[in-house]
């Protein structure tokens, strides 16, 4: 019999073990190619993602400078637009970063906001209202609120204590000191997403951007909002009144009516500050937010800066 000479079967048996291995090495010639495109795309990110980082932080670092220049310690004030001023013939702050990618930097004076830690039943209450909680429920959060930040051992007549939250299908103890942040009202009865960021559905703005928990209390009356003040009970004609002078031909205001003291209205500088700064990789597909609440100290020698709340966190807008 001739060895060279295949049967029918064998040589079936033959190509079928043939495809086989070339169905393998397309497999793994694929699989390799995904593999260095992922990579390639891993890594194409991560340098994006971090010149996104850097643009941010550039612009952190340009509000930092730009605090740090304050040559009047006695007052602090934003324009008709809205922009923080930090001395009567200073100008307001501008990204001067030209690098690759967009940068956005924002700074919101932290004293022209209402300290929840600090705010009292009535001032609370103005401020939930405002959010549109009903009549009917708003005593119950503010009484929850109060319970919260209040020491164990005290409790209002309509308010909450541990034992409501530690029977929760997810239970937690009610902190019983003060907020760390303003999110953290979210975890009190009654106080849900849509009080604290609003409901676009019924066309109610949220309270997250009149509050704070990081500054001693009293607001600053060259930056407070005038919703800000209606909240702290002002009446329309003071609110006018702040609004035209600060604004008026003598520029910011350096003293503050005793009136105005007893609710709130203290100062006429601020040393706490928000600053937002974004920044996007150069095709613009990735942005790096920085959320950052600094304390500005008087030093021998200008400022030092105290960071009290930080947040970085990436966001990628492929499509």
């Amino acid at each position: 019999m001739d060895i060279h000479h295949f049967s029918r079967k064998e040589q079936g048996f033959a190509l079928l073990i043939t495809l086989w291995v070339l169905v393998f090495l397309s497999i793994v010639t694929m699989s390799f190619i995904f593999m260095m495109r992922l990579g390639l795309a891993s890594t194409r990110n991560f340098k994006e993602e971090t010149v996104a980082y850097y643009n941010a932080m550039t612009g952190y670092q340009e509000a930092i400078d730009f605090l740090m220049e304050d040559k009047d310690p006695t007052v602090d004030f934003i324009d008709t637009n809205g922009n923080l001023i930090l001395e009567p013939e200073g100008k307001s702050f501008k990204v001067q970063s030209s690098g690759p990618g967009r940068l956005d930097v924002k700074i919101e004076d932290e004293e022209s906001k209402i300290n929840i830690n600090t705010a009292g039943a009535d001032v609370l209450t103005r401020l939930f209202l405002k959010a549109g909680v009903s009549d009917e429920d708003v005593g119950p959060i503010v009484d929850s609120v109060l319970d919260w930040r209040s020491p164990a051992g005290t409790h209002r007549l309509l308010g909450t204590k541990s034992e409501y939250y530690e029977s929760l299908d997810e239970p937690y103890m009610a902190k019983d000191g003060p907020f760390d942040t303003p999110r953290e009202l979210l975890l009190v009865k009654g106080v849900d997403k849509k009080i604290l960021y609003g409901d676009p559905d019924k066309g109610t703005e949220g309270i997250i951007k009149y509050i704070t928990t990081f500054t001693p209390g009293p607001i600053n009356i060259n930056t407070v909002q005038p919703d800000v003040m209606e909240i702290l009970g002002l009446t329309p004609q003071e609110i006018e009144g702040i609004t035209f002078l600060r604004e008026g031909k003598f520029g910011p205001m350096k003293g503050i009516a005793a009136g105005l003291l007893q609710r709130g209205i203290a100062y006429t500088a601020s040393n706490y500050f928000r600053i937002e700064s974004t920044g996007s990789s150069p095709d613009g597909k990735i942005n790096e937010r920085i959320t950052a609440v600094v304390q500005r100290i008087p030093s021998d020698k200008g400022y030092k800066i105290r960071v009290l709340y930080w947040k970085a966190n990436v966001q990628s807008i492929r499509s």
